[in-house]
C-alpha cells in the first residue's frame, strides 16, 4: 500500500476515526488492530516476522531489567541482537547476494532461487529495517538503564508496529513514543 495512494488515505482516515471513536481505554486496541491490518495487507508473512521481533525484544528487555549477572545479561542481549540482525541481513541482502553470485559464477550457483524464496515468504517483509532498528535501539537503551523496560506487551507491540512510521520513519526512541502510548492508556484507567 503506497503512502501516496487513495487506499492508504482511506486506511489512515479509518484508523484515525476508529481511534477517536472508541473510549480512551480501547484506543490502544484500535491502534494495534490497524497496525496488524497494515502489515497483513502488505504481506501475510510480515506479521509473523514482526511478532517474533516484538516477543523476543520485549521478553529480552524484561529479563535484562530483572538484573541477571553481567555475563548473562550480555549473552542475552547479544543473542537478541544477533537474531534481529541475522533476520534483517537474510531478508534485505539475500537477493543482493544471489545477484552477485549469479553475475560472478552463473545462475547454477544461486544461494536460494528467488521464486522458491518468495513462495516461503523469504522476501523482505514490509518495514523490517525500521522495526528491527527500533527494537535494537530500545533494547540497548533499556540495558543501559536509560528507561525501564515496558511492562505491557500490547503497548510495546503498538510501539514497534506503528504503521505511519514503518515505511519512512523516523525510527522512534522508546522513551519518546512509549511515553505517549502510556499517556493514552493510563489516562483512560
Amino acid at each position: 500500500m503506497s503512502f501516496q495512494s487513495f487506499t492508504f488515505a482511506a486506511f489512515l482516515a479509518a484508523a484515525v476515526g476508529g481511534f477517536y471513536a472508541v473510549p480512551k481505554k480501547g484506543r490502544l486496541a484500535v491502534l494495534l488492530i490497524f497496525n496488524i491490518l497494515f502489515f497483513e495487507w502488505a504481506d501475510p508473512f510480515a506479521g509473523i516476522w514482526l511478532l517474533s521481533s516484538v516477543c523476543l525484544t520485549w521478553g529480552c528487555a524484561l529479563l535484562v531489567e530483572k538484573g541477571a549477572d553481567r555475563t548473562k545479561r550480555r549473552l542475552l542481549i547479544g543473542a537478541c541482537l544477533s537474531f534481529q540482525l541475522i533476520l534483517l541481513a537474510v531478508f534485505k541482502y539475500l537477493p543482493v547476494w544471489n545477484e552477485i553470485i549469479n553475475k560472478t559464477y552463473g545462475r547454477g550457483l544461486q544461494i536460494v532461487h528467488l521464486d522458491v524464496a518468495a513462495k516461503f515468504g523469504l522476501v523482505a517483509p514490509i518495514g523490517i529495517s525500521f522495526y528491527t532498528l527500533e527494537a535494537i535501539g530500545y533494547l540497548i537503551d533499556v540495558s543501559r538503564g536509560k528507561y525501564p523496560a515496558e511492562k505491557s506487551f500490547w503497548r510495546f507491540a503498538a510501539f514497534l508496529s506503528f504503521f505511519p512510521n514503518i515505511m519512512s520513519g523516523p525510527i522512534e526512541r522508546g522513551d519518546h513514543f512509549l511515553g505517549q502510548l502510556r499517556e493514552i492508556t493510563e489516562k483512560a484507567a
